[in-house]
């Protein structure tokens, strides 16, 4: 019987073979090393790994209960080394990039709902809204059908949710890219907020 540790990968317990626990402590070690310097640091590791987590938890079954070593090198390639970031000739093995639909909080006037199936679609959030007002003017169905949407479709709340709903393929790098994007929006919002008062 091999032997297994527990281990918490953003907020998830997960039994881990002994021979993949070493390769998962060194890539995280890695990232953390990478990250040490940089102000956005922290969060960029976080979202990694909680990509990672989701990762991992496909991966189990009620027949598997334990990440394999296999598992673990699928993962890691799937999310990318923090070399690779600069570098784009070396772009990691990306899974295909899946999407779905969320409500977006970046680009949103009540919930998010236009700007979600915008960026699903790929049209600008405003024709979508267009097409709502009209539905409400001329059907009377507008405001209903976008109270029912508002209730069903989740908003993006992670990056990965971010990435999903773009499109974008979720790995180290694009996970970086979706962080500073959102610092950036943070950043320009509380310039604007004291430039007004």
């Amino acid at each position: 019987m091999k032997k297994a540790y527990k281990v918490n990968v953003s907020g998830a317990i997960f039994n881990i073979d002994a021979d993949a626990y070493d390769g998962l402590k060194k890539y995280l070690d890695s990232l953390e090393q990478y990250y040490a310097d940089d102000p956005d640091g922290k969060d960029i590791v976080a979202d990694i790994e909680n990509r990672i987590a989701e990762l991992f938890q496909d991966r189990l079954t009620i027949y598997k209960q334990a990440i394999s070593k296999d598992d673990i090198q699928e993962v890691l390639a799937i999310m990318g080394n923090p070399d690779e970031i600069n570098n784009p000739n070396e772009a990691p093995y990306s899974a295909k990039a899946t999407k779905n639909v969320y409500r977006n909080p970046d680009d949103r006037i009540l919930g998010g709902v236009c700007g979600g199936l915008g960026s699903y679609f790929n049209v600008q959030s405003n024709w979508i809204r267009l097409a709502f007002v009209l539905a409400f003017i001329f059907a009377g169905t507008g405001a209903l059908l976008y109270i029912i949407l508002w209730a069903l479709i989740p908003v993006a709340r992670t990056s990965s949710e971010l990435l999903e709903m773009r499109g974008e393929s979720i790995n180290i790098q694009n996970i970086e890219k979706s962080i500073r994007k959102e610092y950036e929006n943070v950043k320009y919002h509380w310039k604007e907020r004291n430039r007004r008062v």
